[in-house]
């Protein structure tokens, strides 16, 4: 199976399964606005579907209902990964991470989606950890040990 970069035309369909079980909604309760899936069909994908769907589920945790807009999408899928960059292996990228840098990379990414939860929590504790599918005491804890509020 060709790598999904290749299958732009099957990512709309891709997209909408994607959401909807991860909405557990139907179909409609979130949706990809037009700007958003120019953006997502220009990046390589090099993750394939399954970086899709993480992508999704990220998105359906900071944006439960409504139209995902380009500003919604992390850096990286807005700026595209054009025909010109090289395509990464992420298995390789990983194999050659020590544990001091995954563990890093891990920290890093769990500040960034607590900050997110909290920004769309508008700050309240409890909305965030619902967001973030953790018990209100463990993000509080979270809050604390890196420090972010």
């Amino acid at each position: 199976m060709p790598p999904l970069y290749r299958r732009v035309s099957d990512l709309p369909q891709l997209l909408d399964e994607l959401l909807i079980a991860q909405t557990g909604a139907d179909k409609g309760s979130l949706r990809v606005s037009p700007e958003a899936m120019r953006a997502l069909a220009s990046y390589r994908w090099p993750g394939n579907i399954r970086e899709l769907s993480n992508l999704v589920e990220r998105l359906a945790i900071l944006k439960p209902e409504g139209a995902i807009e380009i500003d919604d999408l992390p850096a990286k899928y807005r700026e595209g990964g054009g025909e010109n960059e090289p395509v990464t292996n992420s298995v390789a990228e990983a194999i050659q991470m020590t544990d001091a840098n995954l563990r890093e990379h891990l920290q890093s990414l769990e500040q960034e989606l607590i900050g997110q939860a909290m920004e769309a929590a508008d700050g309240v504790v409890a909305k965030a950890a619902r967001l973030l599918s953790m018990r209100r005491t463990t993000l509080v804890e979270k809050i604390s040990k890196y420090q972010l509020g």
